[in-house]
């Protein structure tokens, strides 16, 4: 009876690997075969084992509540937005790497950490990567951030408490547990840099309440003004197979809430796009980003909801 029953958990087990990457490959000719579709499609090898239950975990977004938010209270003076922006050819040298949240539902704590580490290194501090496993660990209930958090609580976290580095604290939480906060220390005891680097300021940047057009404008004068900011969106099945062009979604149910850092925008044959940096490798998509139609109804829901902070330099 024990080996028919360990004889049945194989077969389930190559019938569902067989039916996922059957699935992944029918999802990526279906796209590439749509005439004058505006992206290409390709099967992953780190998607093609994995139920739908599974790739959410490289998500890990809650549902996003305005209330508490800080309201934006910047000004954009004579601001002139071109029509396209690339805050990577803006700030030459401020470039992060690529990172892998893996089966981490941690995406919130890596576009936080991202945006806020593109604009330590716009008033100086190039070559400064923070660290997403202390937002992962710390800036929400303790051992529950893979299980998915708002962005609000990382860029709270970073007001409160500062951030130290990747290299102090290293990402460690890819196999979806969650570690113990130790944010007053470094985990790992070779790093030179142990600082905290602190927000002096966390706001919103774009609100549902704006129209479209509104929110659009406001998130370009920010990213133009001040560097990348951290959006959220929702995710359906056919991005995970997203390998180039300006992404529509085109086949497959909602998979869940994602954040992202925001770059930038601009045109690719007449349609427009946002620019952003994913957190799934630099396998995925071009080379870790990827480009979204920007237009009202296609765009995601990325211009419902921007988020971000400015640098506290005096205290560092």
């Amino acid at each position: 009876m024990a080996l028919y029953s360990q004889f049945v958990m194989v077969f389930l087990v190559l019938l569902f690997t067989l039916g996922s990457s059957l699935e992944q490959t029918e999802m990526v000719e279906k796209i590439n075969n749509i005439e004058g579709n505006t992206w290409k499609a390709k099967e992953y090898p780190q998607w093609a084992n994995l139920s739908k239950a599974d790739l959410k975990k490289s998500l890990g977004l809650m549902n996003a509540t305005y209330e508490g938010v800080p309201k934006n209270n910047q000004t954009y003076e004579n601001v002139t937005l071109p029509a396209e922006f690339d805050s990577r050819t803006r700030w030459p040298g401020c470039t992060h790497d690529i990172l892998n949240q893996e089966q981490c539902g941690s995406c919130w704590a890596f576009g936080a950490s991202e945006a806020a580490s593109f604009r330590w290194c716009i008033h100086g501090y190039a070559g400064l990567t923070l660290s997403p496993e202390e937002l992962t660990a710390c800036a929400t209930t303790a051992y529950a951030g893979c299980h998915g958090a708002q962005m609000s609580s990382a860029w709270k976290y970073m007001v409160s408490n500062g951030l130290h580095t990747i290299d102090c604290i290293p990402y460690v939480d890819g196999n979806g547990q969650c570690s113990s906060c130790v944010n007053t220390q470094c985990t790992n005891p070779a790093s030179s840099n142990k600082y905290a680097y602190k927000l002096k300021n966390w706001y919103g940047v774009s609100w549902s309440g704006y129209s479209w057009t509104q929110n659009e404008n406001k998130i370009m004068q920010e990213v133009y003004t001040n560097g990348p900011v951290e959006v959220q969106f929702q995710v359906y099945y056919d991005l995970y197979q997203y390998h180039g062009g300006v992404y529509m979604h085109r086949s497959g149910n909602a998979v869940g809430q994602h954040a992202v850092e925001l770059l930038g925008w601009g045109t690719d044959n007449g349609y427009a796009y946002w620019l952003l940096a994913n957190s799934w490798g630099k396998s995925w998509g071009e080379s870790g980003y990827f480009r979204v139609y920007r237009a009202e109804g296609y765009d995601l829901g990325l211009a419902n909801y921007a988020v971000t902070g400015l640098p506290s330099v005096a205290d560092v």
